[in-house]
């Protein structure tokens, strides 16, 4: 049975980068970035527990086993991670209700990524 809590552990932080480096872009076969997706940023364990310092990202677990993870960014993550940044710098030119993005409360979905054998599952 799958189990959604935040990482809290040490563990969990690792957890969630070696199911990023197997998914990660790199890594891949054609078929496999067409047909299953792939994470293109990878994140040290310090930027990690940075982050979820911050937020705590959202982990899917299966008993002991981490088979999913949702990576959390607020607004104080913006220059973190370099290839975001140019995201980030856009939420002061985009308005919604009459006020820039960076003028809400908000949080960034970082990063989404299911174990490859729990897909279609309806996991996330």
């Amino acid at each position: 049975m799958t189990r959604y809590t935040k990482a809290d552990t040490a563990g969990d932080l690792e957890e969630i980068l070696v199911l990023q480096q197997a998914n990660v872009i790199q890594r891949l076969t054609k078929y496999e970035i067409e047909s299953q997706g792939f994470v293109t940023v990878t994140h040290s364990y310090e930027q990690l527990q940075k982050l979820n310092g911050t937020e705590k990202h959202v982990i899917a677990k299966d008993g002991d086993r981490l088979i999913g993870y949702l990576l959390a960014m607020t607004q104080q993550a913006s220059h973190d991670i370099p290839v975001l940044i140019p995201m980030f710098d856009a939420f002061s030119k985009v308005s919604y209700r009459d006020k820039v993005i960076t003028d809400y409360n908000f949080l960034v979905v970082g990063q989404v990524c299911i174990a490859k054998e729990y897909r279609g599952k309806g996991i996330l």
